[in-house]
């Protein structure tokens, strides 16, 4: 950044502000007044400097495509026709000395997704890319990301690029800082410096990402410029947000939506156009064998999964053959049989004949997902059971635990061995409702994923 205001005289001047007593920026500018260079008192103006909120809030869009469309190297021709997001608004430096204009610094970002990873393109418009030296800091980027579906203290991750290898015609080194645990063994990075400034494209697994990309995330890009063409120039920086590092407050942050969600459902949809007025219940899980969480929905007696955690970014249902007058109580999702991978919790409501008393009765069943899709009930069993007109209740609570489940008896309300009948059991292989004057709890336990009943 080797600028001048005032012909050679400003790089003598500016050399001499660091004795100022009241700010380096004032001696230059008096001594300017003195040889009658300036009239004004302008010396006694602050410059304007850059901060983290003067950057705007870029409203980010990410391009989804199919199969290996981006390959990652130095040729940046796969982003042609891809939306470009232009900032180069200083949030950290002083416009008068530490920046002459976007030739200096300015940048734009590319997205595009496919079914597993992020893809973005990073091109930066800077006259110096530097180097570290003397314990001073190089030029780097720093990606800011903001992560749903993790522990709060990691929601905030961030990714360092530095660009110093570029000049040796390498690619740029990252590194995940926060947190560190995280490894870029996955990534792929690819960079290239041009004569005006430098580029890179990335590709980052959805599974550094959280539940990205069923939900969205919060994105910053931050562009760091160290020159150090003169001793006394500061850093300069640009971002695509008004994120503040050291407040981070999520709503400062761009927030990139991917859509899949509802791109998914508009699927579902066009094959089961009778599930888009029902009542739906929904849950999340790591059904598909990744990091990647699917979406279940449970409506009008389908049950969906959908996601990429699927390997193909789809989805799959399965009827649970319910009868007009039969009720959907409640979905969960958790890993059920202790294999590893979550599994679908249904409980469901149905009406039954006993010793003459017209009951409802409740069925807790067991799903889970496999390579062929949603499987069969694993487990069946009646939980609870209560007559219509509420004199007679009876109902069983289930836990689960790592190698077993247990189930109790929970509420007995006007019911005696007397007077309760429990309903006959829709198949054989399902369980029956625990009652007190029989059993009041049962263990089922779990052997490499299938239930063995132990009253």
């Amino acid at each position: 950044m080797k600028r001048g205001l005032v012909g050679g005289v400003h790089s003598s001047f500016r050399a001499l502000r660091c004795f100022t007593l009241d700010g380096r920026r004032a001696l230059p500018l008096l001594l300017l007044s003195v040889l009658g260079l300036v009239s004004s008192p302008a010396w006694a103006e602050k410059p304007k400097r850059g901060a983290p909120a003067d950057a705007p809030k870029l409203e980010l869009e990410a391009e989804y495509f199919q199969g290996e469309f981006v390959t990652i190297d130095s040729d940046p021709g796969e982003w042609n026709g891809v939306k470009e997001h232009a900032f180069q608004t200083l949030t950290s430096g002083e416009y008068e000395y530490d920046w002459s204009g976007p030739k200096d610094l300015s940048a734009t970002l590319q997205l595009l997704f496919n079914d597993d990873s992020l893809f973005l393109y990073v091109k930066v418009k800077d006259n110096i890319l530097t180097a570290p030296k003397k314990g001073k800091s190089g030029d780097v980027v720093e990606l800011w990301f903001d992560v749903p579906g993790v522990k709060e203290k990691q929601r905030f991750r961030l990714l360092s690029i530095e660009l110093a290898p570029l000049l040796d015609g390498e690619s740029p080194n990252m590194t995940w800082k926060e947190p560190k645990k995280l490894s870029v063994e996955t990534l792929s990075l690819g960079g290239y410096k041009a004569e005006d400034g430098y580029d890179f494209e990335l590709e980052l697994p959805f599974s550094q990402l959280g539940s990205a990309p069923l939900e969205g995330i919060g994105l910053c890009v931050v562009v760091k410029d160290f020159d150090y063409d003169d001793p006394n120039e500061d850093m300069a920086s640009t971002a695509s947000c008004p994120f503040n590092a050291k407040k981070r407050k999520a709503e400062d942050m761009s927030r990139l939506e991917f859509g899949v969600q509802e791109r998914l459902w508009k699927a579902v949809l066009a094959s089961k156009p009778e599930l888009e007025k029902a009542e739906r219940l929904s849950a999340r899980g790591e059904l598909g064998g990744d990091e990647r969480p699917e979406e279940v929905v449970l409506a009008k007696g389908q049950l969906v999964v959908m996601g990429f955690g699927l390997g193909t970014g789809t989805w799959y249902s399965y009827d649970l053959g319910l009868g007009k007058d039969d009720e959907v109580v409640s979905l969960e999702v958790l890993d059920a049989n202790g294999d590893g991978s979550d599994d679908m919790v249904v409980r469901t409501r149905h009406p039954c004949q006993a010793g003459g008393v017209a009951y409802r009765q409740d069925l807790l069943s067991i799903f889970t997902f496999g390579y062929g899709g949603i499987s069969d009930s694993l487990l069946e069993m009646v939980v609870a059971q209560r007559s219509q007109d509420g004199t007679q209740v009876l109902e069983n609570s289930v836990s689960f635990g790592k190698k077993s489940m247990e189930v109790k008896v929970s509420e007995s309300t006007g019911a005696d061995e007397g007077s309760f009948h429990r309903c006959a059991l829709a198949k054989p292989t399902q369980l029956e409702l625990l009652v007190p004057w029989v059993s009041k709890k049962r263990s089922i336990g779990l052997n490499n994923g299938v239930f063995e009943t132990r009253d």
